[in-house]
C-alpha cells in the first residue's frame, strides 16, 4: 500500500455512493449554497500562504469535507457541516457541538500527547461572519496524507496478521491512553483553556438528540438511563414495532434493577473517542496510525463503553449456535468468517493486555483493566443492546433474551418467563 505521497482526495468518491435520492439531494442543495472563494479567501488568510482546493469531496451524514493543499505540500482538511439530517428530531443547532469538538481536541493534544489529534487552525459556528460567507458552519484542521483505515481495507479481519497486530498494538494503546484521562462527571468537553483545564458540562449531541436529561451525570445508571429514555420516546414517536420498544424497555430495566451496571457506578470515569473504529483513524502507507479524527462524540464515559467493535464482535448464542460451536465444524459456511473474528478478537484483547502493561511501567494505572471489560457483562449487554435498531425485527427479541440471560445469569426457561413479564409490564404502562 503506498498513501505516503497520496492526496486523501485521491479515494473520495463525491456524490457517487450517494444513491439515495432524499440524502443526495440534500447534499446537492448544500453544495449550491457553498462559496468555494470565501473558502480559499479565508484558509489562506489563517495559514498565510495560497492554497487550492479538491474538486471531490467527502460527505458522511453530519460533514461534507474538501482538501486544500499548499505548494509547499501542506494540507488542510476544510469540514463543513451539513444541514439537519432528514431522520433527525432533535433542534439541528450544533453550535454547541462543535465548541465541544473544537475543545475536546485542543484538550487531548494537551494532556494525552501521545493520541495523534489534528490541529485545529480555525472554526466557525453558524453565527460567525466566515461561517455566512462560506455558507455553512466549518472547522480549518490539519490534513494527512494517508486515508482512513476502512477505505483502504474495509475488513481488518481480512488482513495478514502481522498487519493487523500493528494496527491493533496502536488502536488499543491510544484507547488505554485516553483512559488514562478520568473526571467527575460523565459529559463532554464544553470549554478548555491551558488556564482554566477542562469543563465538563451536558452531552455533546444533547440538542441535536433532544436528550430528555442532557447531563452531566454523577453515576452510570443516571447516564444510561437518560440515553435509554430518550431513546424510548423517540421511537414511540416513530411508531416502530413493539418487539423493538420492549428491547429497550429490558434494557432499561437491566440497567436500574441488575447489578451490571451498578459496577463502576461511580466516579472518576474515562475519557472514551466513542466511535474510534476504522473508519476514524488515518493511516498511512506502513499501516502506521498517523491521525485519529471526528471527535464530535468523545467524552468521559462508563467503563462498559470498552466493547469489542461491532467488525469481530461476539453475539453469544442469538443465532442458535455459538461462535465455539461453529468453529468446531470447519465445514460450516460460517466457519471462516467466525475463525476470522476470534483471531482479531483474541488480537484485540492482547493489546490491551500489553498497553496496560506498558502503562503500569511508567506508574500510570488505569485503575480498571480494559482487557478484562471486554468480556464483562455490561460489555457484552452493551454490544447487543447497540446493534437492537439495526437488525431484522425477526432477532429483536433473540438479542433481548440474550441480553436478560446475561444480566440475571438465568437459563432459557427464565428468560422467557422474564420477559413474558417484561411485556405484560410494557403494554400496561403505554396503555
Amino acid at each position: 500500500m503506498t498513501l505516503q505521497n497520496q492526496l486523501p482526495s485521491s479515494r473520495w468518491t463525491s456524490y457517487r455512493k450517494w444513491t439515495d435520492e432524499t440524502l443526495r439531494s440534500r447534499l446537492q442543495l448544500f453544495m449550491s449554497a457553498i462559496d468555494k472563494v470565501a473558502l480559499l479567501e479565508h484558509t489562506t488568510s489563517v495559514l498565510g500562504k495560497a492554497m487550492a482546493i479538491s474538486e471531490p469531496f467527502s460527505a458522511g451524514e453530519f460533514w461534507c469535507c474538501f482538501e486544500l493543499t499548499a505548494d509547499d505540500g501542506s494540507l488542510v482538511i476544510a469540514r463543513l457541516r451539513l444541514p439537519q439530517h432528514p431522520n433527525s428530531h432533535g433542534s439541528g443547532d450544533d453550535t454547541y457541538s462543535m465548541a465541544c469538538e473544537v475543545a475536546t481536541m485542543r484538550f487531548v493534544q494537551a494532556h494525552v500527547p501521545k493520541v495523534p489529534v489534528p490541529k485545529v487552525y480555525a472554526f466557525g459556528d453558524r453565527d460567525s461572519d466566515w461561517a455566512r460567507k462560506i455558507g455553512a458552519p466549518y472547522m480549518l484542521i490539519e490534513g494527512f496524507y494517508g486515508n482512513t483505515l476502512s477505505d483502504v481495507e474495509w475488513n481488518l479481519c481480512e488482513l495478514q496478521g502481522s498487519i493487523q497486530r500493528h494496527i491493533i498494538t496502536q488502536w488499543t494503546a491510544i484507547m488505554a491512553e485516553l483512559a488514562t484521562v478520568q473526571l467527575p462527571m460523565i459529559g463532554s468537553i464544553s470549554k478548555f483553556s491551558e488556564s482554566d483545564g477542562a469543563t465538563v458540562g451536558k452531552l455533546s449531541y444533547a440538542e441535536m438528540d433532544s436528550l430528555v436529561t442532557p447531563g452531566p451525570f454523577e453515576s452510570v445508571v443516571d447516564y444510561y438511563t437518560a440515553v435509554i429514555d430518550t431513546k424510548c420516546q423517540s421511537l414511540r414517536n416513530k411508531e416502530v414495532h413493539k418487539s423493538l420498544q420492549l428491547a429497550y424497555y429490558v434494557y432499561r430495566d437491566i440497567v436500574q434493577n441488575s447489578s451490571v451496571f451498578k459496577e463502576f457506578n461511580e466516579p472518576p470515569f474515562p475519557f472514551n473517542h466513542m466511535d474510534l473504529d476504522t473508519h476514524n483513524f488515518l493511516v498511512d502507507g506502513a499501516y502506521n496510525i498517523i491521525a485519529v479524527i471526528d471527535w464530535e462524540f468523545a467524552q468521559s464515559a462508563p467503563w462498559h463503553e470498552h466493547t469489542y467493535p461491532m467488525l469481530f464482535a461476539p453475539f453469544g448464542n442469538v443465532f442458535g449456535e455459538s461462535d465455539e460451536a461453529i468453529l468446531r465444524l470447519p465445514a460450516q459456511v460460517r466457519c471462516r468468517n467466525v475463525a476470522l473474528q476470534e483471531v482479531t478478537r483474541q488480537l484485540y484483547k492482547k493489546g490491551f493486555d500489553d498497553a496496560e502493561r506498558e502503562l503500569h511501567t511508567h506508574g500510570r494505572d488505569i485503575r480498571v483493566s480494559i482487557s478484562t471489560l471486554l468480556d464483562s457483562k455490561g460489555a457484552r449487554i452493551k454490544t447487543l443492546a447497540g446493534i437492537l435498531e439495526h437488525i431484522d425485527l425477526m432477532y429483536v427479541e433473540r438479542y433481548t433474551l440474550e441480553m436478560i440471560r446475561i444480566a440475571y445469569e438465568i437459563d432459557e426457561r427464565d428468560s422467557e418467563k422474564y420477559l413474558r413479564s417484561m411485556d405484560q409490564e410494557f403494554t400496561k404502562n403505554i396503555n
